[in-house]
């Protein structure tokens, strides 16, 4: 028997526009609730303005176990949206 962790794929991005750098990151971590993480960011600056744009990836981490008898049969029970991260035996 096998026993393997997947893990969710779901991404979304999210565009932020402010002034205050720090504000906007506090920003983007408080939408990161639950099973979602901060994965990614990035910084622009408008040209000729204190305008500033944050592009951050967020991803979904949720975790579970699926359980099977051999490796092929585990690979199937994959889901879509889903990968395995770890296996195994018991």
């Amino acid at each position: 028997m096998l026993i393997g962790v997947i893990r969710s794929t779901e991404t979304r991005d999210v565009t932020l526009v402010g002034d205050d750098l720090d504000a906007l990151r506090a920003e983007l971590e408080a939408q990161a609730t639950g099973d979602w993480v901060v994965t990614a960011s990035s910084v622009e600056m408008a040209r000729r303005s204190t305008e500033l744009t944050l592009i951050g990836r967020l991803a979904n981490w949720v975790t579970r176990e699926i359980e099977a008898d051999d490796r092929e049969a585990l690979h199937a029970k994959v889901p879509d949206g889903f990968k395995l991260i770890s296996m195994r035996r018991v």
